[in-house]
């Protein structure tokens, strides 16, 4: 039986697909914890510098957690830690210190908008759906929540959570879900481009950049400041931005150390 999780990697960026289609790529705890795994890995390697996360064929990126096994579970213990890896495959997006990008073909629903929103940059084709439909079964997006309100205002927000109601790729974008929308046709080559973009960067660069970003919604302005100086200062002085500068003066490619 092929596993669940297809995984290839090259010219330094890692592709990840959830390769459960017939299930509409739902997460069980199979592909979560395969998920986890790959992306701890990517941010410790010294050669992956991007990650580009799909789903299998072209109905859905990811339905969110697989129901039928969540219902197969007996204890309270069993259920919380079912949901409890989703959330460490969550804190692992954000911890990564790669950049992390969604190809999102289809229904992007519950725990797979979630993804979405985890990830630094989501390209969606245009017929892509997204939504939060645990309140309609009795649940609700609870872990989710939290990287949802890093993207988005908290009446959009509300709306998706409370209604459970789906919104087209175009409303994805207006709201600061995603990142980008183009048609199935160029999806594939409007991520492909973007990661091998980020491929030629800086690694260092970008894991500071990464990492501002998921922490600087965190902070007070002011005294952020003081100690976002200190790190633009330390990076100012690493080996990729002297390479980089230098560089740029000499009107030449630069030449990463990462």
């Amino acid at each position: 039986m092929e596993h669940p999780l297809i995984i290839t990697e090259q010219e330094g960026i890692l592709h990840l697909t959830i390769n459960r289609p017939l299930e509409k790529n739902a997460l069980n705890q199979l592909i979560t914890k395969a998920l986890t795994e790959q992306i701890k890995r990517a941010s410790d390697s010294t050669t992956i510098k991007a990650i580009v996360l799909s789903g299998a064929g072209s109905t859905s990126f990811c339905a969110g957690a697989d129901l039928r096994e969540l219902a197969a579970l007996t204890t309270t213990g069993e259920r919380r830690a079912f949901f409890g890896a989703i959330g460490s495959l969550i804190d692992a997006f954000a911890h990564c210190s790669k950049p992390v990008i969604t190809k999102v073909q289809g229904y992007a629903l519950a725990g797979g908008c979630g993804l979405v929103a985890a990830s630094d940059i989501a390209i969606a084709s245009d017929d892509a759906i997204f939504g939060l439909p645990e309140i309609q079964i009795g649940l609700a997006p609870l872990m989710i929540i939290a990287p949802l309100s890093r993207s988005i205002g908290q009446k959009a927000l509300a709306d998706l959570v409370l209604t459970g109601e789906r919104i087209s790729a175009e409303r994805a974008l207006a709201i600061g879900l995603v990142s980008r929308v183009t048609t199935s046709a160029d999806l594939e080559t409007t991520v492909e481009t973007i990661a091998r973009r980020l491929a030629t960067l800086s690694g260092s660069a970008l894991t500071a950049a990464k990492r501002t970003l998921w922490t600087a919604p965190d902070s007070e302005l002011f005294s952020s400041l003081e100690s976002l100086a200190d790190r633009v200062g330390l990076l100012a002085s690493g080996e990729d931005a002297l390479e980089g500068i230098t560089a740029f003066l000499e009107k030449r490619k630069p030449s990463w150390k990462h």
